[in-house]
């Protein structure tokens, strides 16, 4: 069975074939791999739908990608490695051979925002609040990449939670209850195949969170934001999984229960 349009990669078994040859070597074919699931996932994912296509969908269950990939979460974070190979590619050409190669790594840099990524590129910077002038922020006075090729998931991940919600230092004085912001729970919606439904998505909390920082830069010296945005983030990862594993149970139930009345009937 074959799935494709235009020009697009097949969606075939030839396919399949060419993941189970590259993780036979996967340390060495990382890179290879993860550029080639971004790119399916590039064509095949409905932005707007926030949902694969019928192409997709149908491959993968067709082909049984489960064996190949272990779970639709892998899937996931095959494909965030490779659009992080695509982010450095596109923005710090001449960056590209400071990368981690570990799959982990990578996914954990997918998730950073274009001056967050420059940043982990040129050193390791700290900052006591999110508002914080840049003047004002600490880094070593030799360069240490947060992102360098032995750079694990567990520090950028690290790294990221400590520049997106700084602790508040014991000296500061902005410290009196003044505006309350709250973001709309649909955010944590999803529907039975574990795809998000909210009116809101992860990648649009990301964006809002930056445009308040950067409405309230100016008024740093009156005001302190602790934005609980990673907090969210977490716990929008933990439903998207959960989601996605009653989705799988459900689909073993239903083969199940098919596999039972084939046999039934013959």
């Amino acid at each position: 069975m074959v799935m494709t349009t235009g020009d697009l990669v097949p969606l075939d078994a030839g396919l399949k074939e060419q993941f189970q040859k590259l993780f036979r070597a996967v340390k060495r074919n990382t890179p290879a791999l993860a550029k080639q699931a971004f790119q399916i996932h590039s064509e095949h994912y409905l932005r707007t739908d926030r949902k694969y296509d019928k192409d997709f969908e149908a491959w993968w269950e067709a082909h049984e990608l489960k064996q190949v990939f272990g779970s639709r979460d892998n899937w996931s974070k095959w494909y965030r490695a490779g659009e992080a190979l695509e982010k450095v590619h596109a923005q710090f050409e001449n960056c590209a051979n400071k990368l981690p190669t570990t799959r982990d790594a990578l996914y954990e840099i997918a998730f950073l925002q274009p001056e967050e990524l420059r940043l982990c590129l040129e050193n390791r910077y700290t900052r006591s609040s999110v508002t914080q002038p840049e003047a004002e922020w600490k880094r070593p006075t030799k360069p240490q990449p947060v992102i360098n090729p032995g750079a694990s998931a567990g520090s950028i991940r690290s790294w990221r939670k400590n520049w997106r919600e700084p602790r508040q230092p014991r000296t500061d004085k902005r410290t009196l209850p003044f505006i309350t912001i709250q973001i709309h729970r649909s955010l944590y919606d999803f529907d039975k195949s574990g795809q998000p439904t909210g009116l809101i998505a992860a990648g649009q909390a990301v964006e809002i969170n930056q445009k308040i920082i950067d409405h309230l830069k100016p008024l740093d010296v009156f005001v302190r934001i602790d934005s609980k945005l990673e907090h969210l983030l977490e716990d929008y990862d933990k439903r998207r999984v959960a989601a996605e594993k009653r989705m799988e149970k459900a689909g073993k139930r239903r083969r199940s229960r098919k596999n039972e009345r084939e046999k039934a009937i013959a």
